[in-house]
């Protein structure tokens, strides 16, 4: 009997680290963590009419739609770093994620983003909705 339990701690074991490795490699570079439509942080949470929407698809590719337009290109996750880059202008923004702001828990992005203006640099707060 005593056989079977080391058998099967060893067995679960290997298991477990197998499982653990699997779950660490599914998480690196994962897109799904960025995958979806941020809305410009409101901390009032109103985003019925929101002034800057960034819609990140799982192709690769991104819209950003502010007063100024729709702008789009693709975008590229390195750790909790995301690099957006225009196709019209080539111009490239970057954005760092966070799961707080101000104080309030939540899924952030800050990002320069800077379509079409090559002299205008703004930093914006989205948040997952």
């Amino acid at each position: 009997m005593k056989k079977a339990i080391c058998k099967f701690s060893s067995s679960a074991l290997i298991m477990m680290l197998l499982l653990s490795f699997c779950v660490s490699l599914a998480g690196c570079g994962s897109s799904s963590k960025v995958v979806g439509t941020w809305y410009e942080y409101n901390p009032d949470h109103d985003y019925a009419h929101p002034e800057r929407i960034l819609k990140i698809k799982d192709d690769g590719t991104y819209i950003y739609t502010n007063n100024d337009g729709t702008f789009s290109g693709t975008w590229k996750l390195n750790d909790s770093v995301i690099t957006f880059t225009e196709n019209s202008s080539k111009f490239t923004s970057s954005g760092v994620f966070s799961n707080t702001h101000e104080n309030k828990r939540g899924n952030f992005i800050t990002v320069c983003i800077i379509p079409g203006k090559g002299d205008t640099v703004g930093e914006y707060v989205f948040e997952r909705q």
